[in-house]
């Protein structure tokens, strides 16, 4: 099974591929089941595949989470169109364990992907199911939760961010 990859690995910061339905479907199943029980494990709300070393256009909702996503929880090459008002709130992240930050995203997004059976989804979200959304894709263009703070935040995680780099958490 896959393990989460922590801040300071290469590929959290590539821009991810897209997925082909045909050539992918053996490696998407694999890699849905290690991301459903990576996130278990780690009791997290969402996961992107880059999060476990696969630099694909792939995230998952927790099955649980109580987010009203119309019972979807697989988005395969995800679009968004942010819309309402910028809202800021508190998030943490699985590859930056520990560290929590203020970060300003919009209040809704409608996501057009594909789900699990290469379906096309369209969903408008808002408040949490929204702002899972927007996180989990930032990992797929290889933009970080680091990114996202600002520039005292980060200069208050210094040393835990270079601890979580060099493997110490």
């Amino acid at each position: 099974m896959r393990d989460i990859v922590l801040y300071g690995h290469d590929v959290l910061r590539e821009r991810c591929r897209p997925l082909e339905p045909g050539r992918d479907d053996d490696f998407l199943e694999i890699l849905l089941t290690d991301m459903r029980a990576v996130l278990r494990e780690y009791n997290g709300l969402g996961l992107a595949a880059p999060q476990v070393g696969e630099p694909v256009r792939a995230f998952i909702a927790g099955d649980d989470t109580g987010l009203p996503l119309a019972g979807h929880t697989v988005f395969l090459n995800p679009e968004l169109e942010p819309f309402g008002p910028r809202v800021r709130a508190e998030e943490g992240c699985l590859s930056f364990p520990g560290v929590w930050a203020d970060v300003e995203r919009s209040h809704g997004v409608v996501i057009r992907a594909l789900d699990r059976r290469w379906e096309p989804v369209t969903l408008e979200l808002t408040g949490m199911a929204a702002r899972l959304a927007q996180h989990e894709f930032d990992h797929l263009e290889g933009v970080l939760l680091v990114d996202r703070m600002g520039m005292v935040k980060r200069r208050l995680l210094r040393s835990r961010l270079k601890r979580i780099q060099e493997g110490g958490c």
